[in-house]
């Protein structure tokens, strides 16, 4: 996840470089304003405004199973926040975007199909936090071998696979997550609606007119959305 709907949408962000012939490797979250400098993989959080040179992993040799899991709770929180951020900017798409488009044909028609490869992402993302779900049973299996060291992790494993069904529930909702009953949706609707009226221009210039109270408005209900999402996680164990 680098950087974040709710604050990105609005385009006053810091910008976030990863220089060349560098990676990542998720699940991670790269904050604003942070720099990563060139020719090296990186395999933690970073940021906000941080210039960051390098990670290093000391060359070794463990035992290894495809079975096991690890820091599953971690995992889950990581997907289910980049989860959260794609419904917000599914019901950005509907509730912002779709105001701009709507009177144009091409436009509309360029909406559209948007705002369907975000569901689509969605839908592939449920799909694959699924799997590793279905996974569960053979980490399980694995770590009761290894008995009392890893006690924790199984009862979070245990915990992800029986609560796994009612999260998938709530995230194939995710029409209804983004639902616009607060104050700060109401807030930035009516922000949105006066620039709009005022303005008559492109979608980027109807963003940039925006005032810093609709815009904060706007970022407080995304991130309400974000939150919906994230607290689908299943009960810790």
């Amino acid at each position: 996840l680098i950087g974040d709907v709710p604050r990105g949408v609005m385009l006053r962000s810091r910008r976030i470089f990863l220089g060349g012939q560098a990676g990542l490797v998720g699940p991670v979250q790269i904050d604003y304003g942070t720099v990563l400098a060139a020719g090296f993989v990186y395999r933690r959080d970073y940021g906000p405004d941080l210039m960051v040179i390098g990670e290093h992993l000391p060359a070794r040799t463990l035992p290894f199973t495809s079975a096991r899991y690890s820091r599953i709770r971690t995992k889950v929180e990581k997907n289910l926040r980049y989860l959260g951020n794609l419904v917000a900017l599914w019901h950005w798409y509907g509730e912002v975007r779709l105001r701009v488009a709507a009177a144009d044909a091409e436009r509309h028609a360029l909406w559209t199909r948007a705002r369907g490869m975000v569901a689509e992402c969605l839908e592939e993302r449920i799909k694959r936090l699924g799997q590793i779900a279905g996974y569960m049973e053979d980490s399980i299996r694995e770590l009761e071998r290894e008995g009392g060291t890893a006690r924790k992790e199984l009862e979070e494993q245990r915990a992800f696979a029986a609560g796994w069904p009612e999260m998938e529930r709530g995230l194939k909702t995710y029409a209804s997550l983004g639902r616009q009953d607060g104050a700060p949706f109401a807030s930035f609707l009516s922000g949105l609606e006066r620039t709009l009226a005022a303005s008559g221009k492109t979608y980027l210039e109807v963003i940039g007119a925006l005032d810093e109270a609709t815009c904060a408005a706007g970022t407080s209900w995304l991130a309400e959305v974000v939150a919906r999402v994230e607290g689908l996680i299943y009960p810790r164990a």
